[in-house]
């Protein structure tokens, strides 16, 4: 819709309305409603269905460059909150943050992807928000108690009741933090739809791109430049400073696993909308989880003792896919937002089948090996 130039105290944008099911943006392009860009006082207002293309550098360069900075903010927060006798398990913590930053990000799916870029929202959803949770070390600590793997005073049914609290505690906080970041979401929609003005806005013809030859496309290289400026400083880091080796490896290992992911939630698109599996749950994060608990699984055998002896640099490698590849690959912020989304009876069956497949693979590897194995040789210590 063209246009003139009204006066910035004559116009106002207001967000767009957009769906929020299944907020982690897949790789294609898709159709938002949004207002017109300008809307003078007093007319009234047009929403409109636009298409959000979605360019594949801008946005590989968004998930590189959130990707990392979750690892960074999931590693540094299991490292400061575990401490002796620390109230809740550290990663409780990074469930938690992770998830309200999802339920923010849900509401403002609309403004993110209108007033900044697709590219922008896939790297706060499905970047930072993914890395910041994890699965598979959710499900390597829900192993840890049922197996009771600290070999704690402990008879099968305290082991049964640490692991089903391990769960069910996990999973009430992620839920309650999402939903606490949906109601500041649409406090800040409400708040951007009363005072936000802004006229200085091109006339995209109903289209909304990943906008490689507008001003807007500064955003866009920015997060392009920051991932390849990140990649390469940590990689000088890692081969100077040894000390930081784990958590760096970690970081340049995260994007992988986002990228991995992304590339996977296509087949989310597909619930509702065909038979068998894929028709029933999200079979892209479902994949996502499965396939990052179970590398956990190996990298848990890898650290525990099935390497006799490792050098301190297979340790630090090893932790940094565990930390990194496998926490970045697997996500609890998205797995809530579907929980909520998906039909009652649905929602169900792809928790119980997420938790049930997941610890199969825990209990057919791990778990044989932690039974018969009886490790008394120095081994890597596991960080996540």
């Amino acid at each position: 819709m063209t246009v003139g130039q009204p006066s910035p105290s004559e116009c106002r944008a207001d967000p767009p309305d957009i769906a929020e099911v299944l907020p982690e943006a897949e790789p294609q392009n898709t159709e938002i409603e949004i207002p017109p860009p300008i809307v003078p006082v007093g007319k009234p207002e047009e929403k409109k269905l636009i298409t959000v293309y979605q360019h594949i550098i801008p946005t590989v360069g968004a998930l590189v460059t959130f990707s990392m900075l979750g690892t960074l903010i999931r590693v540094q927060l299991n490292d400061l909150l575990s401490y002796p006798a620390a109230p809740i398990p550290a990663l409780l913590w990074s469930q938690m943050v992770g998830c309200f930053i999802m339920g923010v990000a849900t509401k403002l799916k609309g403004p993110l992807t209108y007033y900044g870029s697709p590219a922008l929202f896939v790297g706060i959803s499905t970047g930072l928000c993914g890395s910041i949770t994890t699965f598979s070390s959710w499900q390597a600590e829900i192993f840890a108690e049922f197996y009771n793997t600290g070999r704690n005073p402990h008879n099968w049914f305290k082991n049964l009741l640490g692991g089903v609290s391990v769960i069910a505690v996990t999973l009430s906080v992620a839920i309650g933090a999402d939903q606490f970041g949906r109601h500041l979401g649409t406090l800040a929609v409400q708040v951007m739809s009363a005072r936000l003005r802004t006229c200085k806005r091109f006339d995209d013809g109903g289209d909304v791109r990943n906008r490689l030859l507008y001003p807007h496309a500064l955003m866009d290289w920015a997060m392009v430049a920051a991932a390849t400026v990140g990649l390469t400083a940590v990689a000088v880091v890692v081969g100077l400073v040894p000390s930081t080796r784990s958590v760096g490896w970690a970081i340049l290992f995260g994007p992988a696993g986002a990228i991995s992911r992304w590339l996977l939630s296509p087949l989310n698109s597909y619930v509702g909308k065909s038979g068998g599996l894929a028709g029933t749950l999200p079979a892209g994060t479902f994949a996502a989880n499965w396939v990052g608990s179970s590398l956990l699984a190996i990298w848990w055998m890898l650290q525990n003792g099935a390497v006799v002896r490792p050098p301190a640099i297979t340790c630090s490698i090893l932790s940094g896919l565990a930390d990194g590849l496998c926490g970045c690959l697997t996500t609890v912020s998205t797995f809530v937002v579907e929980l909520k989304a998906l039909p009652l009876q649905n929602s169900y069956w792809y928790f119980v089948a997420s938790m049930v497949t997941a610890q199969a693979v825990w209990v057919l590897m791990p778990g044989i090996y932690f039974k018969r194995s009886g490790v008394d040789y120095p081994t890597c210590v596991l960080h996540s």
